[in-house]
């Protein structure tokens, strides 16, 4: 027994010895703010402040030592994250996690981006290129101070890669990939639809939305588009039973890419009690530990700018000076076309070196003169994608912090190329405006399915300049929501690139149309709205379809018409009504879905589309969509009904309270290294949030989606101006900034735009 008391004794001394070591270690890590540093790759010394939130508050004398100052203090806070953000574009991510990477690097290398981005560095104007070598200089000066790696890198078993000025560029391509990377997929997917299902087929999942909200509030007509027969319903079952029987598999691909984008709006002088125009901007991305905005504030010269930036990027892309403010949703504009290859089309092929811990793998790339090819069976696809093209990526967005006025910022944002966004815009004089910003093709045609070679434009090769433009004083409110904001006639120049359904941007517009006066807190009102007007039509037909039945779901029903009409984290009738939706969305498009799986195309782009033929099936009842395993269309919804409530029993047991929307809807944000090592999520990770939101409204929110930023400004009092992000500043997480600010943003807080008064200072000095 005392040997077995003392074996427990050292082992538990052990631990203690490993656990401080390790601890010590990555203590070490942690980034100098306070002090006198010398600097010799600066011209003048600079002052960087942090408040209570771990915020710089940049403070130098040219734009040049400024976006060094960002590299430094974006490389001291968040490393790891742009580390990631530059491999995953470049394709580099098995350098750090292996094998298992690999796949993911495949995709991403077929773009060449690496590539791409040291072509368009070497044609940057001088400005832009001396930008960023200097944030690069501020980058590399942060990993050499660092005493030792961060924790990361001792968990992975990598070193330190020095940033080079093309990597920004890759921070910039990795936007790309997950801005449009969901239209590259959606034409092939289409493409393919075409070929198993006919052109009546497209056209009928493409029918127009019913909720709509252009800008100039005139409606594309609503046409009924028939409905195609389904001469083969189960077609995929047929091909292979074994692996694809319908009555039994577990498909669930209704819930991928739902409407969970962006929104932004503004109103005009003559909206608001003060006669400042108001802008508001809340991106919803994926949400990760570190957050993916970093906020700042940099002055230099006579340029004083606050915002969010993007962990190796310089700049601020979303937010203000004292003058002007800008923020940015997805576009969906179309900016893809795959090219079909006939046999006689010449290709060359590439060889690309992937290194792993273990080995060097090579992958080969078939090259067209459209683009990178990829193999559907055995026909070939090429892509002509904007983000191959020579004018896809810059730096011109930082020229924004120079604008006066809305004039100026237009004239600036003609020459921004980043992924093509929906630009909204505001000054102090309180006048607003819309704009698509970013990079354009000048090509005309607009093709949703493969193209031959001889309809391919080359116009492709050159940038769109005179994208169209709304502005008071004819347009004194607008909104964007990723849905179609452009006229009838724009559209056909612009195209549809995967425009949301336009339900959360009719929500929206309705509450703009409806007020004629607004304030900041009714604009953090409309972000969090929460209201389940596209959800209603889903609760109202589970209702009449549970009714048929009224003793088997009198505890269903009695839920359902005691339901909040809204997304809120206490209610069960709209947990029900959703799942309900989502198992008829999967039930009705299995054979579309199972036909493009077994030839190897991803589905889920076209989801967002569905919603009209969807509830145009459910009215005309067509016998050939009707699965085998129901007799009529009421038996199925039942149906449907009954495997919702199963994968919520399974998940959360067979009481239905257990089935509040704050519980099934749970959100969480999780470190990268966590959700691998699932031992280190509660050290790395934040605290659950019960769901609040969900997709198709204003306040999007589900398990790891939401607001990445909530941003409201009237330009001239910048002082009031609101921007809160989902979590600290800095990414280690020995850091007090770790988690700072997160239980703000869990509670629907307003934290400043400006940093607050210093805590910390960091003088930078030059050599003399």
């Amino acid at each position: 027994m005392r040997l077995i008391k003392i074996i427990s004794l050292i082992v538990i001394g052990l631990i203690f010895v490993t656990t401080g070591t390790i601890w010590a270690v990555i203590e070490r890590s942690l980034p100098i703010i306070d002090g006198e540093l010398t600097h010799p790759s600066i011209q003048q010394s600079i002052t960087i402040h942090r408040d209570a939130y771990g915020v710089p508050d940049i403070q130098a004398q040219s734009r040049t030592d400024a976006m060094y100052a960002m590299g430094y203090v974006h490389a001291q806070d968040r490393w790891f994250q742009m580390d990631l953000l530059r491999r995953n574009a470049a394709g580099e991510l098995s350098e750090l996690f292996g094998t298992g990477a690999l796949s993911r690097d495949k995709q991403s290398r077929f773009h060449q981006f690496r590539q791409r981005a040291e072509v368009i560095f070497a044609s940057l104007p001088k400005r832009q290129q001396l930008t960023l070598q200097s944030y690069a200089r501020g980058v590399n000066q942060a990993l050499k101070e660092m005493s030792a790696k961060p924790f990361e890198y001792w968990l992975v078993g990598g070193e330190l890669k020095p940033w080079v000025p093309e990597d920004s560029l890759l921070v910039i391509y990795s936007m790309y990939l997950d801005l449009q990377g969901g239209q590259v997929k959606r034409d092939l997917a289409l493409t393919i639809l075409e070929e198993e299902f006919g052109q009546a087929m497209v056209d009928f999942v493409l029918q127009p939305s019913f909720a709509q909200a252009s800008l100039d509030q005139v409606a594309i007509p609503l046409i009924q588009v028939p409905i195609p027969e389904l001469q083969e319903r189960e077609r995929a079952s047929t091909i292979n039973p074994d692996k694809h029987n319908q009555a039994n598999i577990q498909h669930d691909f209704a819930d991928r890419d739902m409407d969970i984008g962006s929104n932004n709006w503004a109103v005009a002088s003559q909206h608001t009690p003060d006669s400042y125009a108001l802008l508001s901007n809340d991106m919803h991305l994926g949400l990760n530990v570190p957050a993916i905005w970093y906020k700042a504030k940099i002055r230099y010269a006579q340029t004083d700018v606050a915002g969010v930036s993007l962990p190796g990027a310089p700049g601020i892309v979303v937010g203000a000076t004292p003058n002007v403010a800008w923020g940015f949703t997805n576009a969906n504009l179309d900016n893809v076309d795959w090219v079909r290859l006939s046999d006689n089309i010449p290709t060359n092929k590439v060889i690309e070196t992937i290194v792993t811990p273990e080995s060097e793998v090579e992958y080969t790339i078939e090259m067209s003169e459209f683009g990178p090819v990829r193999y559907v069976d055995e026909q070939r696809y090429a892509l002509s994608w904007v983000a191959h093209k020579p004018y896809a990526n810059n730096f011109a967005l930082l020229d924004f912090a120079e604008a006066e006025n809305l004039d100026e910022l237009h004239t600036l944002a003609a020459n921004v190329r980043i992924p093509v966004q929906n630009m909204m815009a505001a000054d102090y004089t309180g006048a607003i405006s819309y704009r698509p910003t970013g990079a354009i093709t000048q090509r005309i045609a607009k093709h949703i399915t493969a193209i031959s070679p001889q309809h391919y434009d080359d116009a492709w090769q050159l940038p769109d300049m005179t994208p169209p433009m709304y502005r008071s004083p004819e347009y004194s409110k607008l909104w964007t929501a990723n849905a179609r904001v452009l006229s009838s006639t724009e559209i056909k120049r612009y195209g549809d690139g995967g425009y949301a359904l336009g339900v959360r941007g009719q929500q929206i517009a309705q509450r703009l149309l409806h007020k004629d006066s607004f304030t900041e807190d009714d604009f953090m009102a409309l972000q969090l709205d929460n209201r389940a007007l596209f959800i209603r039509y889903w609760r109202d037909l589970l209702l009449e379809t549970l009714r048929t039945a009224p003793e088997q779901y009198a505890t269903d029903i009695d839920i359902l018409e005691r339901w909040q009409a809204c997304a809120c984290p206490s209610d069960v009738g709209y947990t029900l009504a959703r799942k309900f939706r989502s198992e008829v969305f999967n039930t009705v498009f299995a054979p579309l879905y199972f036909a493009l799986k077994e030839r190897d195309v991803e589905f889920w782009p076209i989801n967002r589309h569905l919603e009209p033929a969807l509830r145009q099936i459910l009215v005309q009842q067509p016998s050939s969509w009707l699965p085998k395993q129901a007799n009529d269309y009421g038996a199925m919804l039942k149906l449907s009904y009954d495997k919702a409530i199963a994968k919520l029993a399974k998940t959360h047991g067979s009481d239905h309270q257990q089935y509040t929307w704050g519980m099934v809807n749970t959100l969480h944000i999780r470190h990268p290294i966590s959700q691998q090592v699932p031992i280190l999520s509660e050290w790395l990770d934040m605290p659950a949030i019960p769901g609040f939101g969900d997709s198709y409204m204003p306040a999007v929110q589900n398990g790891n989606h939401g607001a990445s930023q909530r941003f409201i400004v009237a330009p001239g009092r910048w002082e009031d101006a609101i921007m809160t992000v989902p979590g600290g500043q800095s990414g280690h997480p020995l850091s007090p900034f770790y988690r700072k600010g997160f239980e703000n943003y869990a509670e629907h807080g307003k934290r400043k735009l400006l940093p607050g008064p210093p805590l910390h200072t960091l003088l930078l000095r030059a050599v003399e």
